[in-house]
């Protein structure tokens, strides 16, 4: 029935259940920014339904630490939780959004700006997105074409686009173009990623191997995709 439950951390609005449980019970009709006024909620328990997806068919989520990314059967991507990692643009690009979109603070001593609904990324609607990853502060989404886009916090290389910048909207991987990807997935730091041939292409943290190199281009880190030794898939094939 495509529902979607949420349980554990809330400080960053994780659960997408809006202001109802951080102190403000009120319904937003726009865009609204509300001041967290109860810690109460910092840790969600039980398993808990988000109504506010309860319109949308959704066929794949991905977690991040502080964010929550959701796929529909509708060619829709929908986030909540920490604005800088979800892809929709800053906070100010999300305040003039339409529809019900509520900003908040975290409750953490940083108060960073979050999404506490589900909320539609724009540059990824429409797109074909077959596949979600999230690592700690950024995401990947992948395309029935095999097309694959990357956002978020940029350090370590993370996000493989040759260097160490922050994305707010998700951005092709231009090194990864001409291949045909099929899977992807994050780690915290780093971030690995399949084609339809069988080769595995990682890039992003290699300071304990990660990336199955010794050394990258950048001290311990690997700033673009690069495939993993094919000596590693000798007589294998990665599924």
């Amino acid at each position: 029935d495509h529902r979607v439950y949420f349980w554990g951390n809330n400080n960053h609005c994780q659960s997408g259940l809006g202001t109802a449980l951080r102190g403000n019970s009120s319904a937003a009709t726009a865009t609204t920014v509300v001041a967290n006024s109860s810690r109460d909620s910092l840790r969600i328990e039980k398993p808990v339904m988000i109504n506010q997806l309860q319109n949308h068919n959704v066929i794949a989520l991905a977690c991040g630490s502080f964010f929550v990314l959701a796929l529909t059967d509708q060619d829709e991507v929908l986030g909540w939780g920490h604005v800088e990692s979800l892809g929709i643009g800053t906070a100010e690009t999300v305040s003039q959004m339409s529809g019900d979109v509520i900003l908040s603070y975290s409750q953490t001593k940083e108060q960073r700006m979050v999404v506490a609904v589900p909320t539609r990324i724009p540059e990824l609607c429409g797109k074909g997105i077959v596949r979600l990853a999230a690592g700690q502060w950024h995401a990947c989404a992948v395309s029935s074409a095999g097309q694959i886009w990357t956002w978020g916090l940029g350090q370590q290389g993370r996000l493989g686009h040759a260097n160490t910048s922050s994305l707010l909207t998700p951005t092709i991987v231009q090194t990864l173009a001409p291949v045909r990807i099929t899977e992807v997935c994050c780690g915290s730091f780093h971030t690995m990623a399949l084609s339809a041939c069988g080769t595995v292409y990682c890039w992003g943290d290699n300071t304990h191997g990660q990336c199955s190199l010794s050394g990258g281009s950048e001290g311990h880190n690997v700033l673009a995709p690069v495939p993993l030794p094919k000596y590693w898939w000798a007589n294998r094939k990665v599924l």
